[in-house]
C-alpha cells in the first residue's frame, strides 16, 4: 500500500487547474497516515466578494473527466475563505478505490458578492439615544435617527440677550438652574467597502439643537409656583441639514464606527456607534 501511494505522489505532485481564473492547485503530496494532501491558491477575489461554496474534484484519466464533489475531505474547506493559501486533505482510501493513475484535482468555487445585514446603537454628548440599521456590502445604505434625554421637551420661550424676550404668562419667572438640549436627528446615507474590514459612510437628513434652560412660574399674587417651562438659548441652539460621514470597522459579527457630524455647518460634533452584522 504505501508504495502504490508513493508512486501516486510522484504522479500528480505538480498537476492543477484553475477555476474561473481564482482557484489553482500548487501541491499534491501523501501524508504519513495514507492520506492526500492537496495545497491550493485563491486569488483574484474583490473586497466585497465572498466564497459562498467550495467543491474539490479530482480526474483519474488525465482531466478528460473529474467525479465529485469528494466526500472524505477535511481542512480549509469551508466558505468565507479569502485570497491566501489553503490545504485540503482527502481521505481517499475511505473514498474510492485506489489504483496506479495520474489524478488531478480540481478547485471549484461560487463567488458571490458579500453583503451583511447591520445594526448598531449610535450617539454622542448630544444625542446620545441613537440607532443605525442598513446594509454593508460594495455599496450598501442605512438610516440613522438620534435623539436627547431632552428630545420631548419642546421650548416654550426664547433666550435672547441674557433676557427671555417673548414670555407671557401671568406673574414672574426664575431659572431653576436645570439645562440641557432637546435635539435630534434623522439621517440616511450610504456606504463604500474599502477593503475586507472597513467601510466608510456618509449620508444627510434633517437635525435640531436646542440649547435649553429650565425656569419655574410664579404667581405675583400668591407667590407660589404654577408650573415651569423650558426657555431656547438662541445664541446656542439652530436646527436644518445635516451631514455625516464616518468609517465603519466590522470583525466577524461584530461592527464599530466613528465619525462626525454637522447642522448646516454651524455646530459640528463626533458620533459613534457599536452592534452587529449578519
Amino acid at each position: 500500500m504505501k508504495n502504490k501511494l508513493f508512486l501516486i505522489a510522484m504522479l500528480i505532485g505538480f498537476t492543477g487547474t484553475l477555476s474561473a481564473q481564482q482557484v489553482r492547485v500548487t501541491h499534491v503530496s501523501v501524508t504519513s497516515n495514507d492520506k492526500i494532501e492537496v495545497a491550493y491558491t485563491i486569488n483574484g477575489l474583490k473586497n466585497y466578494q465572498e466564497i459562498s461554496n467550495i467543491r474539490f474534484y479530482v480526474s483519474r484519466d488525465g482531466g478528460d473527466h473529474f467525479e465529485g464533489p469528494l466526500k472524505e475531505v477535511s481542512g480549509d474547506i469551508q466558505s468565507g475563505l479569502r485570497n491566501g493559501k489553503y490545504i485540503m486533505i482527502w481521505d481517499v482510501m475511505e473514498e474510492m478505490p485506489l489504483v496506479e493513475e495520474n489524478l488531478i484535482f480540481d478547485v471549484r468555487i461560487t463567488v458571490e458578492e458579500k453583503k451583511a445585514l447591520m445594526i448598531s446603537l449610535q450617539g454622542n454628548m448630544v444625542t446620545p439615544l441613537g440607532l443605525r440599521i442598513g446594509q454593508l456590502g460594495k455599496l450598501g445604505w442605512y438610516v440613522e435617527g438620534r435623539a436627547s434625554l431632552l428630545a420631548t421637551q419642546s421650548p416654550s420661550f426664547t433666550y435672547e440677550n441674557e433676557k427671555i424676550i417673548d414670555y407671557d404668562q401671568p406673574g414672574y419667572y426664575l431659572f431653576n438652574g436645570n439645562k440641557g438640549y432637546n435635539a435630534w436627528s434623522a439621517v440616511a446615507g450610504l456606504t463604500w467597502q474599502l477593503s475586507w474590514n472597513l467601510f466608510v459612510n456618509a449620508g444627510v437628513g434633517y437635525g435640531v439643537e436646542n440649547y435649553m434652560y429650565e425656569i419655574n412660574n410664579y404667581s405675583y399674587d400668591t407667590e407660589e409656583k404654577t408650573g415651569n417651562s423650558w426657555v431656547k438659548d438662541s445664541e446656542y441652539s439652530t436646527s436644518g441639514i445635516e451631514v455625516d460621514a464616518g468609517l465603519i470597522f466590522k470583525y466577524k459579527k461584530l461592527i464599530v464606527n466613528a465619525g462626525v457630524t454637522s447642522i448646516g455647518f454651524n455646530i459640528f460634533n463626533w458620533e459613534a456607534g457599536i452592534g452587529i452584522a449578519f
